[in-house]
């Protein structure tokens, strides 16, 4: 449904936010990845 289309891109975005959080303080790029 929309509904869980919707959480599932949020979940994204904050798993991402996350990632970025913490390779950004290990200093690494996984854009050249």
């Amino acid at each position: 449904s929309f509904r869980n289309l919707t959480n599932l891109v949020c979940t994204v975005n904050v798993f991402k936010g996350m990632i970025a959080s913490a390779t950004s303080k290990r200093q690494i790029k996984w854009k050249d990845l």
